[in-house]
């Protein structure tokens, strides 16, 4: 029989059931429901029926309370009543002193305490304000406390407990890069941490620049330095053999050296780009500067050099010229104190024809984009967009020079700073007062006078006193001023003294 029972859950399944035709009215369902009441405790014990269990009639007589047992709800109670909600403090002990700001409550945990109070950071270096629940702060510096290698220190953030496992015993290997000087050449020791043991003697595998003897021809390669045999000790790593190339270039050097038309052969005199030349026509004081204090840097004992701060196109220039003189340049810190450190390489070398020198045996050009042929308006001055956002365009600063559109050259120095040049000073001055009621736009303009305050810089000046050459001594002084000065201070020891000289 395929008949449902009154349940509607359940079929009759009878052989050859008599009342097979009669329906679900025929057909009582004796099965017990047994499913689970809404008092989550019980199960219900009627037959299996249609729609919801009824409610629990269980009821209990036992005192119903809350966790600290100062709010209590007396029997009968029906089964499935909740515990009552407390409205006095939490009674549980806690790991501060402070006052317990949450109520009684039923969880396995109390709440965090917020309460701020002042505890040393996980490293030890410093008193941080925090919540009370954080037990060991954060101060955003790195660890830096010694390993048990006795050789490294932790790398790790600010943090609190042991800074490696503690497995590992005093002396024992950190498992960290050793970083030990080499002494076959200027690399670090790439081999795990081996306290107590001498780094192994390997062939080094970190890459370097490859050259020939004439430094025209460069390759990217091993250093191959150190293992027992010291095949490449102190070879500058001068390795590769000179090709035509090299051999034509020199004979090019010395036929303009025995012409005196070096100036006339692109090859031998390095082409300068259009951001160079501009910042040379424009600030030639600046780049004098930094073309001396290369010259000094590539003749003394130095390696490096570090520059004062300055703004970003100033940095530009730098970063340019320093690939002509073979000297590698990055900056560091952020702004405003972003500054720009210089370092000398084996083939750092005053270029055969310096950029002031370029410039001041030519005429200066019209920028790009303003006409053709020579500036006969003086020399181009600059203007230095900076702090610009990611949303400000080309299209808007042209927008905003729209009153000298065909009179300026804009070109980008990175994602938040531009430089626009003009022809002349007078328009660039005109420009920067227009802009200079532009909130969306921060411009300063770009003038020769800022290399004396550049290179002012009372701190910069301190960190670089061994560049400061010696003070001439003092001459003698003149007979004659030393008496006349004498016979001025003598009058004015018998004058009388008044309020006003006073």
């Amino acid at each position: 029989c395929r008949s449902k029972k009154s349940c509607n859950k359940h079929k009759c399944n009878t052989i050859c059931c008599p009342v097979s035709q009669i329906g679900q009215s025929a057909h009582p369902c004796t099965i017990v429901c047994d499913r689970l009441l809404s008092c989550k405790n019980h199960r219900c014990t009627l037959e299996c029926h249609r729609g919801r269990c009824p409610p629990c009639l269980n009821a209990s007589f036992d005192e119903l309370s809350c966790e600290c047992g100062k709010t209590i709800i007396y029997p009968p109670i029906a089964c499935g009543t909740l515990p009552p909600e407390c409205p006095h403090p939490c009674s549980r002990e806690h790991n501060c002193d402070h006052e317990v700001m949450h109520p009684c409550h039923y969880e396995a945990e109390c709440p965090k305490c917020y309460h701020l109070v002042t505890r040393h950071c996980g490293c030890g270096k410093k008193l941080i304000t925090t919540k009370c629940f954080v037990e060991f702060p954060c101060c955003g510096d790195l660890c830096k406390k010694p390993l048990k290698c006795g050789k490294h220190f932790c790398s790790k953030p600010c943090h609190g407990g042991p800074c490696e496992d503690e497995s590992i015993l005093a002396g024992e290997s950190c498992g960290n890069r050793c970083n030990a000087d080499i002494p076959t050449c200027e690399h670090k020791c790439s081999a795990p941490c081996h306290p107590g043991e001498p780094c192994p003697e390997v062939i080094c595998q970190e890459q370097v620049s490859l050259r020939c003897p004439c430094g025209n021809n460069t390759a990217t390669g091993v250093c191959l330095r150190g293992g027992p045999e010291g095949e490449y000790k102190d070879d500058r790593y001068v390795r590769l053999e000179c090709n035509d190339m090299c051999a034509l270039k020199i004979r090019q050097q010395q036929l303009a050296a025995a012409f005196g038309r070096a100036e006339d052969l692109s090859d031998v005199i390095p082409t300068y780009p259009i951001m160079l030349t501009n910042a040379a026509t424009s600030c030639p004081q600046f780049v004098k500067q930094v073309e001396k204090t290369f010259a000094r840097l590539i003749a003394s004992n130095d390696k490096s050099y570090q520059f004062p701060p300055m703004n970003s196109f100033y940095r530009s220039v730098i970063h340019q010229l320093a690939e002509f003189y073979k000297l590698e340049s990055v900056s560091y810190d952020e702004e405003p104190r972003r500054n720009v450190c210089v370092t000398k390489t084996f083939r750092s070398a005053v270029p055969t024809a310096t950029l002031s020198a370029i410039v001041a045996k030519h005429p200066v050009p019209k920028q790009p984009g303003t006409g053709d042929g020579i500036n006969k308006n003086g020399k181009p001055a600059g203007l230095l967009f900076y702090d610009l956002t990611s949303q400000i365009l080309s299209e808007n600063i042209h927008h905003a020079l729209k009153a000298h559109q065909g009179e300026y050259f804009l070109k980008w120095i990175d994602d938040t700073s531009a430089v626009v040049m003009f022809n002349d000073e007078k328009t660039m001055k005109v420009a920067a007062y227009n802009t200079s009621s532009m909130p969306w736009f921060k411009t300063t303009p770009l003038l020769d006078k800022d290399a004396a305050e550049i290179f002012a810089c009372k701190k910069w000046r301190k960190n670089q006193s061994a560049h400061v050459p010696p003070r001439e001594p003092e001459a003698e002084a003149n007979p004659e001023i030393v008496e006349a000065i004498d016979g001025i201070e003598e009058t004015n020891e018998d004058a009388p003294t008044s309020e006003s000289t006073i």
